[in-house]
C-alpha cells in the first residue's frame, strides 16, 4: 500500500504509531480509566491490561514474533534462568533503595514570609453551563486523570500479566525499533529514551516507585541485549513483582495523594 505523502510506505507510519502507543501506554490507560472507568483507582489495573493487550495485538502486525521470541530452546532456557536471578537482584536493589529513601532527612521548611499588606485578587472561574458545579466536575476529572494510579489495588494476576505485557512493549517492540535505527549513536540514544520512558510511566505512583524501576529496567534490557529474546526480561519483571507482592503481605495498594488520603 502506498500513501501520497513524502513517505509513501504505509509500514513507516505503522512503526511510528506503534512507537507512540508503546511510549504512552500508561497515559492512555489512565485517561480511559479516569474518563470512562467510573472509579478510576479501581478500574486502572484492568484497563492497563486491556490497553497493553491491544497495543501488543497491533504491534504483532508490525514486528514479527520471531524477532522477540527466537525459536531456540537453549537460549530460552538460559534467558529464563538468568531472568529469575536478575529479578531477585532487582528486588534486593529495590529494598536497598527503599531503605535509603526512608532514611533521607526531612526537608526543612523555609520560614513563613510576612504577609503583604495588599492581597492579590483571587481569580474566579468564568461561569459556564451548569454553573460552579459544572466547573468543579470538569476540574475533578482532570485531577482524577493525573492521580488515576494513586490508591489503585493490584491483584496477583494484574502484576503477572502487566509484567509480561510491559516487557513485550518496552523491551520487545521499542528495543527492536531502537536497534533498527541506522547509526550506533541513535541506537544508544533510543535505548536510553525507552528505558527512561518505562521508569517515568510509573511516576504517577510516586518518585520512590519510579526510581525503583531503574534497576529492573536496566537488568531487563541487559538480558534482552545479551540473549536476543524477551523471555529473560519477562522473567525478571514477573519474579520482581511476585517478590514485591509477597513482601507487601500479598496485597499491593498504591499510596494515595495527601489530598484524598483518609
Amino acid at each position: 500500500m502506498q500513501i501520497l505523502t513524502l513517505i509513501p510506505e504505509a509500514g513507516t507510519y505503522g512503526v511510528a504509531i506503534l512507537a507512540a502507543l508503546s511510549l504512552g501506554s500508561f497515559n492512555i490507560a489512565a485517561h480511559i480509566a479516569a474518563r470512562w472507568g467510573g472509579d478510576a483507582t479501581a478500574a486502572l489495573p484492568s484497563v492497563c491490561v486491556a490497553v497493553n493487550a491491544a497495543i501488543i495485538a497491533f504491534g504483532a502486525l508490525i514486528v514479527p514474533a520471531g524477532a522477540l521470541f527466537p525459536p531456540d530452546a537453549v537460549r530460552s532456557a538460559v534467558a529464563l534462568g538468568a531472568g529469575a536471578a536478575a529479578g531477585w537482584a532487582a528486588f534486593r536493589l529495590d529494598l536497598a533503595l527503599g531503605r535509603r529513601w526512608r532514611q533521607r532527612p526531612a526537608p526543612r521548611r523555609a520560614p513563613a514570609a510576612e504577609e503583604p499588606r495588599i492581597r492579590a485578587i483571587r481569580a474566579r472561574p468564568l461561569p459556564t453551563r451548569g454553573g460552579r458545579a459544572a466547573v468543579a466536575r470538569r476540574g475533578g476529572s482532570v485531577t482524577r486523570f493525573g492521580e488515576a494510579g494513586r490508591g489503585a489495588r493490584f491483584r496477583l494476576w494484574h502484576l503477572i500479566v502487566l509484567a509480561a505485557e510491559e516487557e513485550v512493549i518496552f523491551r520487545g517492540f521499542l528495543v527492536t525499533l531502537a536497534l533498527s535505527l541506522p547509526h550506533p549513536a541513535l541506537n544508544v540514544a533510543a535505548l536510553i529514551v525507552t528505558t527512561a520512558a518505562f521508569c517515568v510511566s510509573h511516576l504517577t505512583y510516586g518518585w520512590r516507585h519510579a526510581a525503583g524501576k531503574v534497576p529492573l529496567a536496566v537488568l531487563a534490557l541487559g538480558l534482552v541485549l545479551a540473549t536476543g529474546t524477551v523471555l529473560g526480561a519477562v522473567a525478571v519483571h514477573v519474579v520482581f513483582n511476585l517478590l514485591v507482592f509477597r513482601s507487601n503481605g500479598f496485597a499491593i495498594r498504591m499510596p494515595q495523594p495527601a489530598a484524598v488520603r483518609r
